[in-house]
């Protein structure tokens, strides 16, 4: 079934799309791009409950519940805030790309713990150190990341998507063997679920032009074969667990990218 922005009572011209969306008991709370308003509620048969805006707050990604509040990454100004309130921040600074350094995109709860993903400063071969972190303590759980995104927690690990290698990552803290890649899958990763059976993973097309500041993207994909090609077909790799065989759900009819990926019970 596909439900697209106007099935969401969102046919508006100032909406570029969506990013974070959590599940709350019979609502559906919804991060929205290059609207004035940021925030959506919907309720389960997506119609428009109300609108929020949040004055001082650009570019909200990721977003999660703290009992009846809301955590919200705001990309832009590299900040994790709870009703108006910082929870955290990073200086907001650009590379020789044009890139932000830091770049905060997500968040998930982890055993109690909030922690979020962001891409980090590059390294010396030009790829980004992005990591994995606490964001109370500020401790870095893993790094040495690709563009992470959609940092989830399931089934007792940590997973997070490796979007430029498209790799999806494994961590379990107390563990001796450290993250490792459990799946990769062709194109732009970006968009992570897991349920009992499947793990659902989000494939984009990649950027030609960055859409924050209008250059072009230097980086290429490192993925091998032909999947080297810049443009990749939008979709999603739904992974059997049981029977490790997988399908791809082809979306190129209804969007160019996709940020994140829910289950609906």
């Amino acid at each position: 079934m596909n439900i697209t922005l106007a099935g969401f009572g969102l046919n508006r011209p100032d909406l570029l799309g969506t990013t974070g969306v959590v599940v709350d008991g019979d609502r559906i709370v919804m991060a929205l791009q290059g609207s004035s308003d940021q925030i959506a509620y919907l309720d389960r048969s997506y119609n428009i409950l109300k609108y929020k805006n949040i004055p001082d707050v650009k570019d909200i990604h990721g977003i999660v519940l703290d009992g009846p509040d809301l955590i919200c990454v705001s990309t832009a100004n590299n900040l994790i805030f709870k009703d108006n309130c910082e929870l955290y921040s990073c200086q907001t600074s650009f590379d020789a790309f044009g890139s932000d350094i830091e770049h905060i995109n997500d968040i998930c709860w982890a055993n109690g713990r909030l922690i979020a993903s962001k891409f980090g400063p590059r390294r010396r071969n030009g790829l980004r150190n992005g990591c994995v972190y606490d964001v109370k303590t500020g401790e870095v759980l893993f790094d040495g990341l690709n563009q992470p995104h959609s940092v989830s927690f399931c089934e007792g690990n940590v997973y997070v998507v490796d979007s430029l290698t498209g790799s999806v990552i494994e961590f379990r803290e107390g563990s001796a063997f450290g993250p490792k890649p459990v799946l990769k899958v062709d194109g732009y990763a970006r968009g992570f679920c897991m349920t009992d059976r499947f793990m659902l993973i989000g494939s984009s097309r990649r950027r030609t032009i960055s859409r924050k500041n209008n250059l072009a993207n230097s980086e290429i994909l490192l993925s091998g074969g032909e999947s080297q090609h810049p443009v990749q077909r939008p979709g999603i790799h739904v992974y059997d667990r049981q029977t490790r065989h997988a399908i791809f759900v082809d979306v190129a009819e209804i969007s160019d990218e996709i940020y994140q990926i829910i289950a609906l019970d």
